[in-house]
């Protein structure tokens, strides 16, 4: 659901986010330290909202985006433009 603070974009970006996991069935805890949950992407941004961003593999001249994937920006350490000329 998008609000009157969205913006559309579409520029390159490089994320760094700290992400979940989860398992299922019966298994011993682990200990928070021994799971790396950082993680990296290269993308285009297409969406900003005040709380997350969604980041597109590829975009077309028509506004479509394709493979989407909204970080939530709490998540995020580090977030970059990327200098790119097509």
């Amino acid at each position: 659901m998008s609000d009157s603070s969205d913006k559309l974009i579409s520029r390159p970006v490089y994320v760094e986010w700290v992400d979940s996991e989860t398992s299922t069935g019966w298994r011993k805890p682990r200990k928070p330290q021994d799971i790396d949950l950082r993680c990296w992407a290269l993308g285009f941004l297409v969406t900003e909202t005040e709380n997350s961003i969604t980041l597109a593999v590829a975009v077309s001249e028509n506004g479509d985006a394709c493979d989407q994937m909204t970080i939530p920006k709490g998540a995020i350490t580090k977030w970059k433009e990327i200098q790119w000329v097509p």
